[in-house]
């Protein structure tokens, strides 16, 4: 049984950089699945990806909406992606059995939160209407731990636009490279990051286990907080079902 975990906050806030790092850092003591964009198993210091052709044609579908700032194209890709990935979850898990489980957004609560922002009139839901919209399209409902990267609109914007800056100065090819998203402005991450804020409360009242990292302090700070989280939580994970 894989112990499940969600990583969410607005972009900019260091969600790839804090799970990748983190999981390099825990891959000695467990075989960690990483889900998302992209896709990946690490076990002893040893990274294999999964699926690559796959997200990279997501990835190139959003890039080129989000260029185009055509929201039902960028909604679509955005659909696609949320309707996939709860699969190939499934799939990873089932066959390969990991210890432990991260994925890099959640697939409920990141797809209702950004609603709000593609489609406005979405705002008419409920904060549960929304959430459970998507969490139609789950295989195994909420993970066992949501974790929330709060991090200052500001500061993330920064960030965005130096990882882009960067990546084009060295051209530097990664495994997903960054491009600018239509609303990863100060104002429209502020408005997200309300919204981000009202599912965690409503997810808390409903008996979800949340862990809220500041994302403001130093990256080595977020990665030992995040990775402590996680042995903590293993310990009396393991002792539940083993």
């Amino acid at each position: 049984m894989t112990y499940r975990i969600s990583v969410i906050g607005i972009d900019g806030a260091g969600k790839s950089t804090v799970i990748s790092k983190t999981i390099a850092k825990l891959s000695n003591e467990y075989k960690i699945l990483k889900t998302g964009r992209p896709i990946y198993i690490e076990e002893a210091g040893k990274r294999t990806y999964f699926y690559e052709k796959t997200t990279k044609k997501i990835d190139a579908i959003h890039q080129y909406f989000d260029n185009t700032k055509f929201k039902p194209g960028i909604s679509f890709a955005n659909g696609l992606n949320v309707f996939i990935q709860p699969t190939l979850e499934s799939k990873m898990i089932t066959y390969h059995n990991p210890d432990i489980t991260i994925a890099s957004r959640d697939m409920t609560i990141c797809p209702a939160t950004y609603l709000t922002f593609y489609h406005p009139n979405s705002k008419k839901l409920t904060q549960a209407q929304r959430l459970n919209l998507f969490n139609r399209f789950r295989r195994m409902g909420y993970p066992n731990l949501i974790t929330y990267l709060d991090i200052n609109p500001k500061e993330a914007v920064k960030r965005i636009d130096s990882r882009i800056e960067q990546e084009q100065l060295l051209n530097k090819a990664t495994n997903r490279n960054k491009w600018k998203h239509l609303h990863e402005t100060e104002d429209k991450l502020k408005e997200i990051k309300k919204h981000y804020e009202n599912a965690l409360e409503y997810l808390i009242k409903e008996g979800e286990k949340i862990k809220i990292i500041d994302a403001n302090q130093s990256l080595e700070n977020v990665i030992d907080e995040f990775a402590q989280t996680i042995i903590e939580n293993m310990k009396s994970f393991k002792k539940i079902n083993y």
